[in-house]
């Protein structure tokens, strides 16, 4: 799954979240799954100064990463 035009990073975020809960995978569950998870989505990016930023961060949780990609967002309006 890729980023699409013009989707906000947050927007693809969720939409990866919910693709992955369809498809069964326990990302929030499992830290090896999140892990993966999240990797995915920072290589989907296609904004590529917001790809290098995170890929140098390991989170915890998702709720991490979409707490700076709605800080990002706020920043940007």
């Amino acid at each position: 799954m890729t980023q699409r035009k013009g989707e906000k990073a947050l927007a693809f975020l969720y939409r990866l979240n919910l693709a992955a809960e369809r498809a069964g995978v326990y990302f929030r569950k499992s830290s090896k799954k999140r892990e993966q998870h999240l990797r995915q989505f920072v290589r989907n990016l296609s904004d590529e100064s917001l790809k290098e930023t995170l890929q140098s961060h390991r989170f915890k949780k998702v709720a991490d990463l979409e707490y700076i990609l709605k800080q990002r967002e706020e920043l940007r309006q």
